[in-house]
């Protein structure tokens, strides 16, 4: 597949589509070249990994959370945790997803494995990877203040979302995504579905690319949960907010 016409945008153009500040013609030109189209959504989900680095910094990290949750910090410390969450709803959202799988854990601790079964994941909100740092810092800058994303991680894959608005839908959301295997090609994905439920039906399903990434357009509002399925595994983000 190639561009329709070439000369007529350039690299940065696409990008400036992918935060919604592209001009009239570019935006005329990627609605009639799919190309483009697929490029920009490509170059979006690339600038995920990089904004990653600069979201929740503030935060606590996961142990942390889950020492608060099973009450085992100082007084002083449980009160700041407890402040923290009073204006951050991600963290709640990290809090409440511990308390799931603990209960989840609880109810099958003493049952066999199945045999022959794909294992089900959790993936839990991680801190940035420090290897993603030396990735070109300056592109980072440009969107860091289009959209958050959010690392997760569930053994040793890593999946890393984002919201970008819909340009081509009033109203709408974009999810980008990105995936990884800790030590292994981008390539080792490929190909892996992803669905995207809510309320318990899937509303779309997508492939893993060959460079990790997957997209979803035309959201609607509202709490999602994400299912990454490979021959392996089956790792789950149970709330994604749109």
């Amino acid at each position: 597949m190639e561009c329709v016409a070439p000369d007529e945008i350039t690299e940065e153009q696409l990008l400036a589509y992918s935060y919604n500040e592209a001009d009239d013609a570019s935006v005329a030109h990627i609605q009639r070249c799919a190309y483009c189209a697929e490029r920009s959504r490509a170059l979006a989900a690339d600038q995920l990994v990089l904004r990653a680095l600069f979201h929740r910094v503030e935060c606590p990290d996961a142990q942390v959370l889950g020492e608060f949750h099973l009450g085992l910090l100082s007084p002083t410390e449980q009160a700041a945790i407890q402040d923290h969450l009073n204006t951050c709803p991600r963290c709640v959202a990290e809090v409440r997803e511990l308390d799931h799988f603990l209960q989840e854990a609880s109810q099958v601790a003493n049952l066999p494995a199945p045999q022959h079964q794909i294992k089900r994941l959790v993936a839990r909100l991680a801190p940035p990877s420090p290897d993603l740092e030396a990735q070109q810092p300056a592109l980072a800058l440009r969107g860091a203040a289009a959209a958050q994303a959010d690392v997760y991680q569930a053994g040793d894959i890593k999946v890393i979302v984002g919201l970008e608005v819909d340009g081509l839908r009033a109203g709408r959301k974009m999810l980008l995504g990105f995936t990884a295997r800790e030590g292994r090609p981008l390539e080792s994905l490929s190909g892996a579905q992803v669905h995207l439920s809510q309320h318990g039906e899937t509303v779309a399903m997508e492939q893993v690319d060959t460079l990790g990434n997957f997209s979803f357009s035309d959201l609607k509002s509202g709490e999602y949960e994400l299912v990454l399925i490979t021959d392996q595994e089956q790792v789950v983000i149970e709330t994604i907010v749109v």
